[in-house]
């Protein structure tokens, strides 16, 4: 298995043009954060939480107590700022590791410096390099995804673009065998021309 080119970065960005619930639901969480950047008020903190957990499928169960745990972080703001990955941990860091939802959370906040944790960019990753890794902490997957960018030769590409790319691929090897995934993803790939751009992200 090879590792993603460009090319491949340019099909998964058609691909994402081509799916208008998740470009809503992109434009929806951007903007909001956008205007509230701050994560002091519970209540404004509570807003993005839902946002993240029901557009962005995190599964936050109790919105109101992860909202509650993020606006009592101290210095959170400035951390999202600065790109320090470690915030992502201390948003993760509740009663269970909530990385996939930390991570989207952070990203919202600061596109060039969080890329975003799910199981779709880990499977893919996995299938890309051609063994697993540990996803036991965000620094971890954070130092993996990096080195995978790096030997891609795609180090100018954004963690956003990189982002769309490993998500569609990874619900690409699940679509390939018959696996559901998203209805909107799965009727693109369906669709003479959507499949035609799932397979122009194989390598």
């Amino acid at each position: 298995m090879g590792l993603p080119t460009e090319r491949n970065i340019e099909a998964a960005e058609k691909l994402f043009s081509k799916l208008d619930g998740w470009q809503l639901a992109n434009d929806t969480i951007s903007k909001y954060f956008d205007k509230h950047s701050a994560n002091v008020e519970a209540s404004t903190v509570a807003v993005k939480v839902v946002l993240i957990s029901s557009l962005y499928y995190a599964r936050i169960f109790e919105p109101l107590k992860m909202a509650v745990h993020i606006s009592g972080l101290r210095g959170l703001d400035s951390e999202l700022r600065n790109g320090d990955i470690s915030a992502v941990d201390r948003i993760a860091d509740t009663d269970r590791y909530e990385m996939s939802f930390a991570s989207k959370y952070a990203h919202f906040h600061n596109e060039d410096a969080f890329p975003i944790f799910d199981g779709f960019a880990a499977k893919a990753i996995a299938i890309l390099q051609g063994k697993g890794f540990s996803q036991s902490r965000y620094s971890n997957y954070y130092e993996v995804i990096s080195s995978f960018r790096q030997k891609s030769g795609i180090s100018s590409i954004t963690w956003r673009a990189l982002d769309k790319y490993l998500w569609l691929y990874g619900q690409k090897k699940d679509l390939d065998k018959r696996i559901g995934v998203n209805k909107e993803v799965t009727s693109l790939y369906n669709n003479i021309e959507g499949k035609r751009l799932f397979d122009a992200l194989e390598p």
